[in-house]
């Protein structure tokens, strides 16, 4: 299992024109834990109490789409097949295999029977394979 920091340098949100954010190098792993102790203002944001909705993570990669909610009050989230459900008829979450995934944090709430997420943070993981 990896751990990645939430941090500003890493959020794909917040560039500017004249660099590029960075991007995680993980090692091919069925989960991925995410601390976001390190990166105040996200931390604030998911730990808030608001109208806006609850904190979800989508997870997107190798042509898949994965969806899940961020427990209230909490800095880590183990995200892995037990936090995540498919999008449409997805197969189940195959762990984080080889290539790029994308994982937003974000608020998702219900606006006229449909669902909407708006992302706070958004990282890109290139997951390299364990030989």
């Amino acid at each position: 299992m990896s751990d990645i920091y939430a941090d500003e340098a890493h959020c794909h949100l917040r560039s500017s024109h004249n660099s590029e954010p960075a991007a995680y190098t993980v090692r091919a792993s069925s989960k991925i834990t995410i601390d976001l102790t390190g990166y105040d203002w996200l931390y604030r944001q998911v730990l808030r109490e608001t109208e806006e909705g609850d904190v979800a993570i989508h997870v997107m990669g190798s042509g898949r789409y994965y969806l899940g909610q961020w427990p209230k009050g909490r800095s880590k989230l183990t995200v892995d097949s037990k936090c995540l459900m498919p999008a449409k008829t997805y197969p189940e979450f195959p762990g984080f295999i080889s290539g790029d995934w994308v994982i937003a944090i974000g608020r998702e709430r219900t606006v006229d029977d449909s669902s909407m997420f708006t992302p706070l943070w958004l990282g890109l993981l290139k997951i390299v394979a364990v030989n």
